[in-house]
Parts: C-alpha cells; sequence; structure tokens
C-alpha cells in the first residue's frame, strides 16, 4: 500500500479560483429620451427593464451629451417626446455607433418607422402600457444586437 505523505499542507502560491473575490454581475444601463420621468410611460419601461439592469429618463436636449458620457445597453426614444427623431439618431450614432436605438410612438406609421430605420434605429415599436409585452419586445431586439 502507498504511504500518504504527512507534510502539512502548503498554502497555494497562486491565487485559487476558489479564493478569488465574488464580483457582482454588471448591471445594463438603459436611456429612455423623453419629456417626464414621472410619466405611465417612463414607470412601464423601468419596470420592464427591472429585470434586465437599470434605466434613466433625461430629456432630448440632454441626450447627446449624456451618451457620449456613459456606455448604454440601448437607446429608447419616446416619439412623442422627441421634436426630431432623425437627427437625434443620427447624433447619437455619431458618438455611439454600437447601441441599439428603438424608438417607441403611441401610434407608429410606415412614414415614421421609415424615417427613423433610416436614420439609424434598430427598430420601431408601438407604445405599451404592459410591462411584460414591452419586456419582450425590448429582450428581442437587444438579442439580435449582440
Amino acid at each position: 500500500m502507498e504511504r500518504l505523505s504527512t507534510l502539512p499542507c502548503q498554502p497555494p502560491s497562486e491565487s485559487c479560483w476558489l479564493s478569488a473575490p465574488a464580483h457582482k454581475p454588471m448591471r445594463n444601463k438603459f436611456l429612455l429620451v423623453g419629456n417626464q420621468a414621472d410619466s405611465s410611460w417612463s414607470a412601464t419601461v423601468r419596470e420592464a427593464l427591472g429585470m434586465l439592469g437599470t434605466s434613466e429618463t433625461i430629456t432630448e436636449s440632454a441626450a447627446i451629451g449624456r451618451i457620449s458620457r456613459a456606455n448604454y445597453k440601448m437607446i429608447i426614444l419616446d416619439a412623442g417626446a422627441v421634436a426630431d427623431l432623425a437627427a437625434l439618431i443620427v447624433a447619437i450614432r455619431e458618438t455611439s455607433s454600437a447601441v441599439p436605438i428603438v424608438v417607441a410612438s403611441a401610434s407608429p406609421t410606415w412614414q415614421t418607422a421609415r424615417e427613423v430605420l433610416m436614420s439609424g434605429a434598430d427598430d420601431c415599436i408601438r407604445k405599451t402600457l404592459d410591462p411584460v409585452k414591452l419586456n419582450k419586445a425590448l429582450r428581442e431586439i437587444l438579442s439580435r444586437s449582440r
């Protein structure tokens, strides 16, 4: 029978994966460009994105400065709150070419959808106050953008 060593155990010379500090998973950041952070639409977006990360609501005038300084997983534009969607989309694309841009409209027309898609948006969706439906639509857009 083979005899096992009686030498005391030595601590490992390199850090092992068991002793590595546990890191919290990185939370995704989402941006909603709209008029009011306390509107029912903004609340629905926050609820829909709650499981995916954190979201913030800012006005159109503050959008470009904020986008250039932060790393967002997705930017959602409220079509009713943005004066010139095409110009804002082009400006966002100039500062952040990879982030998905979604335009949400209460009553999207094919003309609006065509304009925003030609400007560089990734999708145009109908606004809903159902957070489950909104979450599903946004998850689908995220999965396509990877």
